[in-house]
């Protein structure tokens, strides 16, 4: 059908992981990709390959929608990565949404790179739309509550 997937849910507050891609005559759409959420009161690192909530791609039909990154923290280093990607189509389906990534930091000497890109349609269909990223500095102190 090439109907592509699209963005959805709050982008400064992801909660959900990504939908699966659509299925048609035994064809299976792409899985959608995951949550993470990370909350410390201290701080993060992220190195190598980092945070992945990406769709997967289908062989056959629509690729699987991003999912979703919610990270919250005191302090944010390192360069790995942090991806919610939309998963490529094959066959005749759209590509699927890319995926939301809100994060919270009160310092940061993060130099890693975020991705949200919608995945590739198959040849006539449409792509998935982009997704959101969403960085905010935290004011004041961190106060956690147990």
């Amino acid at each position: 059908d090439g109907n592509a997937g699209a963005a959805y849910g709050n982008p400064s507050d992801p909660l959900t992981p990504g939908s699966g891609g659509p299925a048609d005559r035994g064809n299976n759409g792409g899985a959608g990709g995951g949550y993470v959420k990370i909350v410390s009161a201290g701080t993060v690192t992220l190195n190598g390959n980092g945070i992945s909530a990406n769709g997967a791609s289908a062989a056959s039909f629509g690729g699987g929608s991003g999912g979703g990154v919610y990270l919250r923290c005191k302090t944010l280093s390192g360069s790995g990565p942090i991806r919610a990607n939309g998963g490529n189509s094959g066959g005749s389906g759209g590509g699927g949404g890319g995926g939301r990534i809100a994060v919270y930091y009160r310092s940061q000497q993060y130099t890693g790179a975020c991705s949200v890109t919608g995945g590739v349609g198959a040849a006539g269909a449409r792509p998935g739309t982009n997704g959101t990223v969403y960085f905010s500095r935290l004011p004041g102190a961190i106060i956690s509550v147990r």
